[in-house]
């Protein structure tokens, strides 16, 4: 068994896209604040539990 069987990795890459795709929204002024933290964040989850 590796990682991507795992739900709760599953779960986080549905996170980040669902991240990704809430940013787009994101004003201008807060893609290099919030949106940044945010898809960072959430890829860094997805990382993490792939890496153990």
């Amino acid at each position: 068994m590796n990682h991507k069987d795992l739900d709760v990795w599953k779960l986080s890459i549905d996170l980040v896209t669902e991240i990704y795709t809430l940013t787009k929204t994101f004003l201008k002024e807060e893609i290099h604040g919030s949106s940044e933290q945010l898809t960072f964040l959430a890829c860094q989850l997805a990382n993490h539990l792939e890496t153990g």
